[in-house]
């Protein structure tokens, strides 16, 4: 009798359509149907659905509502006048380094203008995120990061005489890995 094959979650490297190789959406494999015996098509595919969004509901859960939920949080703070958003980058976190993924972290790259010096941008952020956000680490004028509730928000100055800015969020940082 083969050895089973362990399940893996459907990741980039994978075709979406399949959750492990050798097992797909639509029923079972010819060769692991003759290994399954009398287990029906219909009850693999069931137990394999059970089986993934079991793993794609540990830790982090779910990438595309929790990114959904950052950028929204972004998109209600403050901006500095002229800024522009360049870029936009997800990160997963990990309490373990090959554990679950525990959440998310989004990073916005802006461009600021001309004009702005990191001095001016910092006063404008301690300033409008006024009471609601708590500045709960300065790191040397450079980079400041506030809390509100659950979520926390970095704004990283240190690239601000190239015009550049970081704002960085994640909806849910705090109450995981012991935070």
């Amino acid at each position: 009798m083969p050895k089973p094959r362990h399940l893996r979650t459907i990741g980039e490297d994978h075709d979406k359509r399949t959750a492990a190789p050798g097992w797909t959406l639509s029923g079972v494999s010819r060769r692991h149907r003759d290994f399954l015996g009398g287990v029906t098509p219909l009850r693999a595919v069931g137990v394999i659905a059970v089986l993934v969004l079991g793993l794609a509901g540990c830790g982090g859960g779910d990438r595309k509502a929790y990114v959904k939920a950052n950028a929204t949080l972004f998109e209600q703070l403050p901006r500095f006048p002229g800024s522009g958003v360049q870029d936009e980058t997800t990160t997963a976190y990990h309490a373990e380094e090959s554990g679950p993924v525990d959440g998310y972290s989004t990073r916005f790259d802006l461009t600021l203008p001309p004009s702005a010096t990191a001095d001016a941008v910092a006063l404008f952020y301690r300033r409008r995120l006024g009471p609601r956000w708590r500045l709960v680490e300065n790191l040397g004028g450079s980079v400041l990061n506030f809390r509100s509730g659950k979520a926390f928000l970095s704004v990283n100055l240190e690239n601000a005489d190239a015009h550049m800015l970081e704002i960085a969020v994640d909806h849910e940082y705090y109450g995981k890995l012991g935070r």
